[in-house]
């Protein structure tokens, strides 16, 4: 477009130049014209446009000593805008090459989700948008973070877990308690079972006093609706199982149970990873003031683990449903607040 507007200035100044007035004179006269009206512009330092570097390159054209009667620039500056516009006429366009540029709506979104939820990372932000149908790497993420200004890292990950009975090639459960002190100091104990294929929490229950009727009520009712059990079950060495535990499982649902050596969580990975997200996620962010207050968080930040958070080691997708890849459109992003707006969850309109 540039080039066409040169040309058809070219054709224009010419016409007027050659069959209105005579040439050289003329042409001199225009060019001392043109310079006067920049000098009365008042500056210090006159200032030209894109129009006025036009004339003059335009009139070098028509006569290249023309030039040498310029004052108020040098004749070598008008050569060097006419090199430039020569270049720029033969100069081919090239596609940029790199990576493409994040989209200002991812961008904002992915601002959005860090700020709602200050202990995620780049990777739990990854899968969050994957499960929006947006597929970003994790330098895409720490990038935008950087850029603006929010802290790029999650929780603390200090040690690798190690996959206990890994090797039995079977689908296993693991269950254990965990502890949690209510506003007015008083303990209640959180029972939780495992499916460690998928990361499915089966069951979760609350108690002031765990006992082992009560404990093998609550497997009871975990597995009354099951086909299809598992054939192990690990469990660290509390007190509560004792013997009775792994030949109630035998008897009754054909279930091995294996107990953990001592002092060695790692060999239960599974079940504790569990214990320290609901901890991270929930608990310590949250003051509880009985058991029914508790049972409620639980019950519903459990749906929320079961069905929506994305889960790393599955690919970052949720345990009881495949997210699949669906059309990003940002006017379709839905958000939900859970756990007394602790969480904020994303899924995309229907």
């Amino acid at each position: 477009m540039w080039d066409n507007v040169i040309v058809i200035f070219e054709v224009l100044i010419r016409h007027f130049i050659w069959l209105m007035m005579p040439a050289r004179r003329t042409q001199e006269i225009l060019m001392l014209r043109k310079e006067l009206q920049v000098l009365k512009r008042g500056t210090k330092r006159p200032k030209l446009t894109s129009s006025d570097r036009l004339f003059f390159v335009s009139l070098l054209r028509l006569n290249e000593r023309v030039v040498a009667n310029i004052v108020t620039i040098s004749p070598n500056t008008v050569l060097a805008w006419h090199r430039k516009l020569a270049a720029r006429r033969w100069t081919v366009r090239q596609k940029s090459l790199g990576r493409p540029v994040t989209e200002d709506e991812v961008r904002n979104l992915v601002i959005e989700m860090k700020t709602n939820n200050p202990r995620w990372g780049a990777r739990r932000i990854v899968g969050e948008l994957r499960k929006l149908g947006k597929s970003i790497s994790k330098s895409t993420v720490l990038n935008i973070l950087k850029a603006s200004g929010l802290p790029s890292g999650g929780p603390r990950q200090d040690q690798s877990w190690y996959r206990f009975l890994r090797s039995h090639g079977q689908r296993f459960f693991a269950c254990d308690f965990l502890t949690v002190d209510t506003a007015f100091l008083r303990r209640l104990y959180v029972f939780a079972l495992m499916d460690t294929s998928n990361r499915q929490i089966i069951s979760i229950a609350v108690t002031k006093n765990p006992t082992a009727v009560w404990l093998e009520t609550v497997v009871r009712n975990a597995f009354m609706n099951m086909g299809d059990t598992p054939k192990f079950m690990v469990s660290d060495r509390d007190g509560i199982y004792g013997a009775w535990f792994g030949k109630f499982l035998s008897d009754c649902y054909d279930i091995t149970l294996y107990r953990t050596p001592p002092r060695t969580p790692n060999c239960n990975a599974y079940i504790e990873r569990w214990n320290r997200t609901v901890r991270e996620e929930l608990l310590d962010h949250r003051i509880i003031f009985g058991e029914r207050d508790l049972r409620r968080l639980l019950r519903e930040y459990v749906d929320y683990f079961n069905q929506a958070r994305p889960h790393q080691s599955l690919g970052q997708d949720s345990p009881c449903r495949q997210h699949g890849v669906v059309g990003f459109e940002r006017s379709k992003v839905r958000r939900q607040r859970l756990v007394d707006g602790l969480i904020v969850s994303y899924s995309m309109a229907v």
